[in-house]
């Protein structure tokens, strides 16, 4: 089966789990607009403990013509790197249709069908191609759909197993915990995607329950590029969400610690207007991190330079909180260390990609089963000389004189011998790699044979056309270090101080030449490596470079995954209000009790025409909303009945009302109003999202008349979200027994005034509904 290769999927030896213990891969096909799932529902599955991939089809572009139903060609391969258990196909009546389904279980996934009813039921149809079970079940609406979806998921998936057996969703996971790895993703370098694979296997290798969340450039890219669930890393908001729910947080790798664009993205400032790039830009995470208590860790990060006293103070200040610190050279630790920094925090080790594992690959992007392009290669290797070309974007001076000299060294070369230049961009994007390269293959004679990948390619594939050079020309540190891991010699064009250190780390120094170098020049190098090949003394190195990364990169990866899993759950504000609901969270002792409530509407539409969430009265609480779409005078509802407290002696009763809404434009049109025990509070709905706790006095053994009401005062704006905005709930907290002076109605908020007490006699609870 294709997941049982997936990293982190490792096999557990616990046959002994129940089936709420069991925790598997799922993939849900989600989309915005009318067939979104209700808020709650897959971060329930998250809470159960599940590693979850949400997969917005409208952002990855992956729905057909029809717009109703995917495009298979372009799912499948996505899939396949998200390598699920189990796919949730939330599409109402079906993003796959029969026969796409049927693809996905040939390939040994799962498919469970979802279907939401306006009415809030949800239809999920389990099993495989012979064998099905319809399940139906009413989740609920506002906070108790929350533990609908909850129960709902923990039926289905138990169901599920049961269906499928051992066999089929082997293997079981360790409950998932999130870890966030924050860096230049998915911004088409596939340099810094490489660096993601590489500390995402040594995550999956400390633990299996980790289950990673990039922080992204670009979160469609990242999930495309890895199969991981990713977020916009400078949408703050969704950072925020994102930290909440995550054990832990790592930064890096690669050069994100310097000054380049450091003044551009406001200097000092950057850290407190939300900066988007440079230190402060990579680093409000990391100090979200910090402040909600959540170790982060830095790994293979690249520092410098740092000439601005601004943006060295903003380094040490993340430095400081960092759990960890791994650097990739001896520079970076250097430089830190003059912040200041002890020394002794700072851990140097290779680059993080001499830890990858180029044994079983993991794509990076599109994967193809028979490339048209190392078919290519393979014929041209026995016949030409196959050079690799790898260029960046740089100083237009610069990069003039580098481009006369690259054309000015292949044009000699095919005077000499047949030759193919291979395009090996790193960097996708206009004015990125390909244009530069482009630029040199254009000037070219035209007997030189061009090769050019017709698509990003998976790291195989690449792999594959490195298998397939003589010599590779290089900029990018990236694209020479893979060069060497593969035995491919390199001459390099020093555009920055971490290419000539990584030529002088494998002892080939010779090789990297000044970027403002001359064609001859490059011509002797290209010479002398294809004689020579890479000698054994710098395989012999790149050995130990790669032990020591993954070493390093390993301790590290268990640090990380040292964390603890976060006291909260993605549903945590949601299932505390459930739980409230539910009178989960009353005091045992609490025995103060609304009861006989009845329930009167006046010009708007009934609680039974609401359903039966948004009014709805416990012992415990009362949940109340104006169900219109546009209140006027007189538009009224509410719960009459008795407030008790048995035993006897005076007791202050505690209320908390709940209404998370505010609208500056609907100031004075709903007002929420409380009458009981001799007084009466009132507030403007709109006013505040803040709970309000009212305090009464109460003498316990006698029956307080209590009216809960909302009321509109004036004429509001024409909208469908009236009732839920309006939604108000007014909950017991606490009674507690005072002194023979009694207590003083308190609020705080809203107004308080005196009324006569009405005090009901023989008080008889069973009329609650």
């Amino acid at each position: 089966m294709p997941h049982s290769t997936h990293a982190g999927h490792s096999r557990l030896d616990d046959r002994e789990r129940s089936d709420s213990d069991r925790f598997w891969r799922i993939l849900v096909l989600t989309r915005p607009g009318p067939e979104e799932l209700p808020e709650s529902a897959v971060p329930a599955l998250r809470d159960l403990g599940h590693h979850v991939v949400d997969l917005d089809l409208d952002g990855h572009r992956l729905l057909g013509p029809d717009g109703t139903t995917v495009a298979l060609d372009r799912l499948v391969p996505l899939v396949e790197r998200v390598l699920p258990q189990v796919i949730i196909d939330a599409g109402g009546a079906g993003f796959l249709r029969p026969a796409d389904a049927d693809v996905f279980r040939a390939r040994g996934y799962v498919v469970l069908g979802l279907e939401v009813s306006s009415s809030g039921g949800v239809k999920t149809t389990l099993g495989g191609q012979t064998r099905a079970q319809v399940l139906h079940h009413e989740v609920g609406q506002g906070a108790a759909a929350d533990q609908g979806w909850l129960q709902l998921w923990t039926e289905a998936l138990g169901s599920l197993h049961r269906l499928q057996g051992e066999d089929v969703l082997e293997p079981i996971l360790p409950r998932a915990k999130k870890v966030i790895v924050s860096g230049y993703y998915g911004s088409g370098n596939l340099g810094d995607e490489l660096i993601l694979t590489s500390i995402v296997q040594a995550l999956h290798r400390a633990d299996a329950s980790v289950q990673v969340t990039v922080a992204a450039e670009n979160r469609w890219a990242a999930e495309r590029a890895h199969g991981l669930q990713a977020f916009t890393r400078h949408d703050h908001e969704a950072a925020a969400h994102q930290v909440r729910t995550a054990a832990a947080v790592v930064l890096g790798g690669g050069g994100l610690w310097h000054d380049y664009s450091f003044e551009r993205s406001g200097e000092l400032l950057s850290f407190f207007t939300g900066a988007k790039m440079s230190v402060a830009g990579y680093g409000i995470l990391p100090m979200m991190a910090r402040i909600l208590g959540r170790p982060f860790h830095v790994i293979g990060m690249g520092a410098g330079p740092l000439t601005s006293q601004a943006a060295r103070g903003s380094v040490r200040l993340l430095a400081v909180q960092a759990s960890s610190i791994t650097v990739r050279d001896s520079e970076s630790a250097e430089l830190l260390t003059s912040l200041p920094l002890a020394a002794a925090r700072i851990t140097t080790a290779p680059d993080v990609v001499y830890a990858l594992d180029l044994s079983s690959p993991e794509p990076l992007e599109d994967p193809t089963e028979d490339s048209a392009t190392l078919q290519t290669l393979a014929g041209l290797r026995a016949t030409h000389t196959v050079v690799g070309l790898n260029l960046r974007a740089w100083d237009r001076d610069e990069l003039d004189t580098v481009v006369e000299a690259v054309v000015d060294a292949l044009a000699q070369l095919a005077e000499l011998t047949p030759l193919a230049v291979v395009s090996v961009p790193f960097q996708q994007g206009p004015e990125r790699d390909q244009q530069v390269i482009r630029t040199v293959v254009d000037r070219l004679p035209e007997r030189v044979r061009r090769v050019e990948l017709p698509h990003r390619p998976s790291l195989s594939e690449l792999m594959g056309v490195y298998r397939h050079l003589d010599v590779l020309v290089s900029m990018r540190l990236h694209a020479a270090l893979l060069a060497h891991r593969l035995g491919v010699p390199v001459v390099g064009l020093d555009y920055d101080p971490k290419v000539r250190r990584h030529f002088e780390e494998v002892d080939r120094s010779e090789f990297c030449l000044p970027l403002l170098t001359t064609g001859d020049e490059v011509l002797d190098r290209i010479h002398a490596a294809q004689r020579h090949g890479l000698p054994e003394s710098t395989r012999a190195i790149i050995q130990g470079l790669e032990s020591r990364a993954r070493q390093s990169l390993d301790r590290s990866a268990e640090q990380v995954a040292a964390a603890e899993r976060p006291d909260t759950s993605h549903l945590s504000a949601l299932r505390a209000t459930a739980d409230r609901a539910a009178g989960a969270a009353r005091p045992a002792d609490l025995t103060a009790a609304f009861s006989g409530m009845r329930f009167t509407a006046t010009g708007v539409q009934s609680s039974a025409e609401l359903g039966r969430d948004r009014h709805r009265a416990t012992a415990a609480e009362l949940r109340i909303c104006l169900n219109t779409d546009r209140p006027r005078p007189g538009d009224s509802v509410s719960w009459t009945g008795r407030l008790t407290v048995p035993g006897a002696g005076p007791h202050a009763v505690e209320l908390e009302l709940e209404n998370e809404w505010t609208n500056s434009r609907a100031t004075s049109v709903v007002i929420a109003e409380l009458e009981a025990c001799g007084i009466r509070w009132s507030q403007d709905l709109s006013l505040s999202a803040d709970p309000v706790r009212i305090r009464l006095p109460l003498h316990a053994g006698t029956a307080e008349h209590v009216s809960f009401r909302l009321r509109a005062e004036r004429t509001g704006f024409h909208s469908a979200g009236w009732p839920a905005a309006t939604t108000s709930i007014l909950r017991l907290v606490d009674a507690t027994p005072v002194s023979t002076t009694g207590t003083r109605p308190m609020a705080s908020a809203g107004q308080l005034q005196a009324v006569p007490a009405q005090t009901v006699d023989g008080g008889d609870s069973s009329a609650v509904r």
